[in-house]
């Protein structure tokens, strides 16, 4: 597929443990390493005992864990999710198109698009790209899903600093490709090309736990329309 180094990487949490796997088997065959950031483990299961696998474990990081093990790393990098399953074409896709736009772009699947002017609440408020429904042609959106983000690293060298609070990569993501002027594109792909593996699994998403009380998150979507102008 390609002579750089393929890396995907992800946070998990215990009650996650059947998904994860799932998730795992999904990707294991697609990339050269699969980094595991495991948030309150007592034991690494059987599963991830594996040569692509590094796995990486300690403070609980929430979904920041998924670009904790990335700083240093060279070639393609993507950020997936431990509750979603992946084509065996993803990666293929993905790199095809962070090079159809020159390595200049993030790439993802699941995205929202943010209002021009200032919001009342960012889950109320946002327009959702949803990974499972068919996108007919690329768009480019605000907030990309970092469950399904992909890049080259000579776009972007993770940074822990950019990710200020746990459970909010998809805005500090959105904060930082503002920043730096990076547009997020959002790819034409089938419906169900990426399928979640349980609804089961929703019990403790981050969305759920949040959209009803998205405060913080609504303020800084808000400092960053009104800083930067890029949605006005």
């Amino acid at each position: 597929m390609t002579a750089e180094k393929i890396t995907a990487s992800m946070a998990t949490i215990p009650s996650r443990a059947e998904s994860v796997q799932a998730a795992v088997e999904s990707l294991i065959n697609q990339v050269d390493e699969l980094i595991v950031y495991l948030n309150n483990w007592r034991d690494v299961p059987d599963f991830l005992t594996h040569k692509k696998i590094r796995i990486l474990n300690g403070d609980d990081l929430g979904d920041t864990g998924k670009f904790y093990g990335l700083q240093l790393v060279e070639g393609f990098i993507f950020t997936v999710d431990d509750d979603l399953v992946y084509p065996k074409n993803y990666v293929e896709k993905m790199i095809e198109k962070i090079n159809q736009y020159n390595r200049q772009a993030f790439i993802c699947v699941h995205g929202n698009l943010v209002p021009k002017e200032i919001i009342k609440s960012y889950y109320r408020d946002k327009k959702g790209v949803h990974f499972s429904c068919e996108l007919k042609v690329d768009i480019r959106v605000d907030v990309p899903g970092t469950g399904t983000l992909a890049w080259h690293s000579s776009l972007y060298r993770s940074d822990m600093k950019d990710y200020e609070r746990k459970n909010m990569t998809d805005i500090w993501v959105y904060k930082m490709a503002n920043r730096q002027n990076i547009p997020i594109i959002c790819i034409a792909r089938p419906h169900k090309w990426i399928t979640l593996y349980s609804t089961t699994c929703q019990a403790e998403s981050i969305y759920k736990s949040s959209h009803r009380n998205d405060f913080y998150q609504t303020e800084i979507v808000n400092q960053i329309i009104s800083q930067t102008g890029i949605n006005v």
